[in-house]
């Protein structure tokens, strides 16, 4: 890719954010061309020329130029300077985990971390529409439109980063501030929220006191999401787009949750989640582990791990079984077929359990 490939799709308005950002103000304008200069008191002996209109003849040409002047000026690479130019309608979610290991992590916790990440941002965009201690369902069509509409930014050198660019005018849905007249983009307003639920979450599993108020906004859905994430510190960031000014000045930039948290933030996330159901009901899944044991009768029974989906989240349940149900468990783990428990649900922090266990079966018998 060569340098005019990379700045396609770069407007005026972008690249004058960005410039007024850095310090750089209005002198003047040329008469002949549609061009404005700037300055910048702590560059005296620098101008910059700033193109204002896409149809100019040499407009990539200028932009090429302007970005390697700036790359100069701020003694940063020239992908850097561009790559902020292009996010200038955009807020950036920035998670670092400050692992052990520089160069690499396992690949099953980057899945994780992503598959969290994604789970938080839902969780604070339905919280945005309904604030709720628990979302049964994150299902919410602005939250999915939000989800569709990020992207994975370039990532960065040092530990495990993950850089997600949000389009703050991708969701067709302002939300009004309490109080006032003024509407932000949804999207900006879930930006604040993942921020501000982050800044809940540290201040009270710092303060761990079951008689703090829980604000309305914070759910457990966001609080599980962020602990699976934990595995490490982690950092996390937000940068807002260049082309709207972020006001709320409660909402910290960058906040370091530590894994010494966790305990806490189950407490926390145990408070939010609601009290199940007394009554048992059917559960549908797979058969992912057989612990059982061999008895005096010299057939296998006990726990075996059933993988199941539970309120729009993919749970794993250990349940006791006889020796006759461990049969079928064992013949559903070798032909993949779903199983169907009807039990009591118990959910833990770690570790889920089905109990009571009224039927155990092949799925597709019952039918």
């Amino acid at each position: 890719m060569n340098n005019y490939d990379q700045i396609s799709g770069i407007y005026p308005k972008d690249i004058i954010a960005y410039i007024k950002q850095h310090g750089w103000k209005l002198e003047n304008k040329l008469q002949t061309r549609s061009i404005e200069l700037y300055n910048n008191s702590n560059f005296k002996n620098r101008q910059l020329q700033i193109p204002t209109s896409t149809g100019l003849d040499d407009y990539p040409q200028l932009l090429v130029q302007l970005a390697e002047k700036l790359s100069t000026i701020e003694n940063r690479s020239y992908e850097q300077i561009i790559n902020d130019w292009r996010s200038a309608d955009s807020d950036i979610i920035r998670i670092k985990l400050k692992t052990k290991d520089e160069y690499q992590i396992p690949f099953s916790r980057a899945l994780q971390t992503m598959e969290s990440t994604k789970k938080a941002i839902i969780a604070s965009a339905c919280s945005i529409l309904s604030p709720q201690k628990h979302h049964a369902k994150l299902r919410r069509t602005e939250a999915n439109e939000l989800m569709d509409a990020c992207k994975m930014e370039q990532t960065e050198k040092g530990s495990f980063i993950i850089k997600l660019s949000c389009p703050i005018y991708a969701v067709n849905y302002d939300v009004q501030i309490a109080g006032s007249v003024k509407e932000i983009p949804f999207v900006r307003m879930a930006t604040i929220g993942f921020m501000k639920s982050l800044r809940d979450i540290k201040e009270l599993a710092s303060n761990d006191n079951d008689e703090n108020e829980i604000p309305d906004s914070l759910s457990s859905n966001f609080c599980s999401a962020i602990r699976n994430i934990l595995e490490d510190e982690v950092e996390f960031s937000a940068f807002w787009a260049l082309n709207l000014e972020q006001t709320d000045k409660s909402v910290l930039k960058s906040i370091i949750l530590k894994p010494d948290l966790i305990p806490q933030i189950e407490r926390l996330e145990a408070r939010l989640r609601p009290t199940p159901p007394s009554q048992n009901h059917a559960i549908y899944g797979t058969v992912e582990n057989l612990d059982g044991q061999i008895g005096d009768d010299n057939k296998r029974s006990g726990d075996v791990t059933i993988k199941f989906i539970h309120d729009d989240e993919i749970l794993f349940a250990k349940v006791i079984l006889n020796s006759e149900q461990h049969e079928i468990a064992i013949e559903a783990y070798r032909t993949g077929v779903y199983v169907k428990v009807t039990g009591f649900l118990k959910r833990g922090i770690r570790s889920n359990r089905i109990e009571k266990v009224e039927n155990f079966d092949l799925a597709e018998k019952l039918k």
